[in-house]
């Protein structure tokens, strides 16, 4: 084992921080909730090994894709879903902490002046008592009602310096607050398009909107996860499974994460896990995207949908391309995807959805059939409302994510611009380079960016200081004070993203890295 590296700089401060299957029909179907949107995967994915089926883990002699090449980048892609009954999903946590605009809710009868309270006595399952009683989890939920967390700026840059980061990443924003929100322009089809206010594209990644009908400040949670990731090694080899040998680990008790050891994890009675691969293909920029936002359909990656009409087909398996290997297990889909909070909500009569099309006789219909918390609500409401709507928005929601890259580091690669990870999504999205947390964006929130300057990390010598998880660990061969990372060196990011509130599922990711290892789950 190599000694750990003695760098001056100060990696971060203490880890603590006050946490109806419908029939198939004749249209093309597109796999992993792509409606033909801008940059989505392609069609037919590929199948690729599993390791409960004789695949085998990552190691250095893999095979170098050169990403140009290739013509994209593939996320080895570990995939757990949760029922709807889970209590750390469907919380309606920025609901519970509303007011209601004008008092709403206080007028509707809520002696506390919380929609909460209404929640709690529209009595549906999953929102009684117990549910009330966790108000310490709901309001630490960041969001413009809690006035929690911490909201991002036009930059992409947080309000304040995130202390669970590096010294090096904490930096923080000199612009007003991003907002999200409903475009008062539409696409050419005529489907409304939600996206941020009036900020450069470069700064955030992303829909725009140059107008708004509304829009929200936008607000996320810091401070869930402890900033170094767990790590087993193989006892013989010292090898580490970058895929089933690692651990995301909980800091602070923040914004309904209880049950945050499950979310992970296969030890559980709740979580059915797909292995499967997630392809970036090139876009126009000479880098790789994929967009999956509320104007082109979302992104529901357990869910395969008719490419034309937009209605839920079937759950992904091997058969049908949207999973890449044999491990294909969920729940099926159990949600819609409109914004339905379980009370007598006060936009609800005024609620359409991307087509136009009113959502209130759904939102009822899912409501009088049980609400978000009961597992078969969604489907009955879908199977009784008109085609164009009810099968328009059954889904499935709450799962979480796992992605995982291994990319060589050049100095090379780093001029004239250096090589990015941008990402943004709902809800929570964490991302860790060589086990150090790079990215913090936890939390139930609308669509929240983040980004990675490689060579910021090259040069800091990310994941090689005293303490750090993989310290020890090939990436850090070479590593120095003066020159941080060495040329050729292999380094792991992984990102790990839940989806947990309905409404919408917006999913980003674009980045420009020059050289992979070839994926375990793809071909």
């Amino acid at each position: 084992m190599k000694k750990p590296r003695n760098f001056v700089l100060s990696a971060f401060v203490p880890l603590a921080m006050s946490a109806l299957l419908v029939a198939c029909n004749d249209n093309p179907q597109r796999p992993h909730g792509n409606y033909g949107g801008p940059n989505g995967p392609d069609e037919n994915v590929n199948h690729g090994s599993n390791p409960q089926n004789g695949g085998t883990p990552s190691s250095s002699s893999e095979t170098v894709v050169n990403t140009a090449e290739a013509g994209g980048i593939t996320f080895d892609l570990v995939i757990r879903d949760f029922p709807v009954t889970h209590p750390d999903f469907e919380n309606f946590s920025s609901e519970y902490a509303s007011r209601g605009d004008y008092n709403y809710c206080e007028l509707k009868g809520a002696t506390s002046g919380l929609c909460g309270e209404l929640i709690l006595n529209a009595g549906l399952p999953g929102y009684d008592a117990s549910w009330y009683a966790l108000e310490a989890y709901h309001m630490t939920c960041g969001n413009v009602n809690s006035k929690t967390g911490a909201w991002i700026g036009q930059d992409g840059l947080p309000n304040v310096a995130n202390l669970m980061l590096p010294t090096y990443l904490q930096r923080t924003t000199a612009t007003d607050t991003l907002k999200y929100g409903e475009c008062a322009d539409k696409e050419e089809s005529g489907r409304t398009r939600h996206g941020y206010v009036k900020v450069a594209d470069a700064a955030v990644r992303g829909s725009k909107c140059a107008d708004v009908m509304w829009s929200s400040p936008v607000y996320y949670t810091p401070g869930m996860v402890q900033p170094y990731l767990a790590f087993t090694p193989d006892p013989e080899t010292g090898e580490i499974d970058m895929l089933d040998g690692v651990k995301i680990l909980k800091a602070g008790e923040l914004c309904d994460n209880q049950f945050f050891d499950q979310w992970y994890s296969d030890d559980n009675s709740f979580a059915k896990r797909t292995n499967t691969a997630l392809v970036i293909p090139s876009d126009a920029s000479n880098a790789y995207s994929i967009d999956y936002n509320y104007s082109n359909g979302g992104y529901f990656p357990l869910d395969v949908v008719d490419a034309v009409t937009l209605s839920f087909k079937s759950v992904a398996t091997k058969e049908n391309g949207g999973c890449t290997t044999d491990q294909c297990e969920q729940w099926g889909p159990q949600s819609l995807s409109i914004t339905c909070p379980p009370y007598d909500y006060q936009y609800a009569p005024d609620q359409k959805d991307a087509m136009n099309a009113s959502t209130d006789a759904l939102c009822a219909a899912w409501l009088v059939n049980g609400g978000p918390r009961s597992p078969d609500a969604a489907m009955a409401a879908a199977g009784a409302a008109p085609y164009n709507v009810g099968l328009h928005h059954l889904r499935n929601f709450g799962f979480t994510e796992m992605g995982y890259v291994k990319f060589k580091y050049r100095s090379a690669n780093q001029v004239p611009s250096p090589e990015v990870f941008e990402i943004a999504g709902d809800d929570d999205i964490w991302v860790f380079v060589d086990g150090v947390l790079a990215i913090d964006l936890g939390g139930t929130h609308s669509p929240t960016p983040g980004s990675i300057d490689m060579f910021v990390l090259a040069r800091n010598g990310h994941g090689c200081h005293v303490g750090e998880p993989l310290a020890d660990y090939s990436n850090c061969d070479g590593v120095t004070d003066a020159t941080g990372w060495a040329d050729d060196t292999w380094h792991h990011l992984h990102f790990f993203h839940a989806k947990r509130q309905t409404g919408e599922s917006n999913f980003l990711i674009r980045t420009n890295l020059g050289e992979v290892a070839s994926s375990r789950y793809a071909p």
